[in-house]
């Protein structure tokens, strides 16, 4: 993992042979903010060490250069901020109705065939050989072909990041997975409503995977009946971990009820 540093010079002078510290977080101005430094990460070796040297600012983070660069007016220059290598990630496939949804819009509908996603997800730990405050900033994922060529598979932006805490990016939609999300049953009991759903989830790929599978909810709710066991994630998000053997499918079929009010 390289992280870079675009630093463009819009002042109306040179700096020649400056000092150059950046300030990443949320720092409060009056006035429209003004875009000194864009981080952007991506996982493309480089035999050049990371340049700069981070300390606690206040409530942010400063990042230190440690040599004198020159910065020419009008310019924009790409300085390196790190490199590491050993970062575990974990592909994770989601089926989450809500980011079909913001995909597709106005096609959204509680039914039908949709996207599965791709998430990487990494801990910004030093086990992991991370654990150094992220800056804001985009970060660019590559991947070796069979010829051992990097090609670009998604990119996905990542807020100020402290460290040992994780980070998740939507890299984009699994090609050979599908997914059908469709009501079975709707019920109208004494308190409650009562919904039945099915998640048929279609595997193309030759290997077995497991998919996500995000339900989510608001006010009072309820499982009443599962054929795979949900984790809460709060109280309105619940996922299921739904296993799909190669070239095979499974189905989630589950009951929740909300609270009449």
């Amino acid at each position: 993992m390289n992280g870079w540093v675009t630093v463009t010079n819009n002042a109306g002078t040179a700096f020649k042979n400056t000092s150059l510290k950046l300030v990443a977080g949320d720092v409060h101005r009056v006035r429209d903010e003004i875009l000194y430094a864009t981080p952007y990460y991506m996982a493309t070796p480089t035999p050049r060490a990371g340049q700069f040297e981070e300390e606690a600012l206040f409530e942010y983070h400063m990042y230190d250069l440690q040599r004198r660069t020159t910065l020419k007016n009008n310019e924009q220059k790409q300085i390196s901020l790190l490199e590491v290598t050993g970062v575990d990630v974990e592909k994770e496939y989601v089926y989450d109705d809500i980011r079909n949804w913001w995909w597709y819009g106005d096609d959204w509908s509680d039914t039908g065939e949709k996207k599965v996603d791709v998430m990487l997800n990494f801990n910004n730990s030093a086990k992991n050989n991370l654990g150094i405050p992220l800056p804001k900033g985009t970060v660019r994922v590559f991947t070796n072909d069979k010829e051992g060529k990097l090609q670009f598979i998604g990119e996905d932006s990542i807020d100020h990041t402290p460290k040992d805490e994780t980070i998740s990016l939507f890299i984009g939609h699994a090609f050979d997975i599908v997914g059908e999300r469709t009501q079975m049953d709707f019920n109208e009991l004494a308190n409650w409503y009562e919904y039945v759903w099915a998640v048929n989830l279609r595997n193309h790929k030759d290997e077995d995977i497991v998919v996500t599978v995000l339900e989510r909810t608001s006010g009072d709710w309820e499982i009443t009946d599962e054929n795979y066991n949900h984790t809460k994630r709060s109280n309105n998000e619940i996922e299921w971990q739904v296993p799909v053997k190669a070239n095979g499918e499974s189905t989630l079929t589950y009951t929740i009820r909300y609270k009449r009010w």
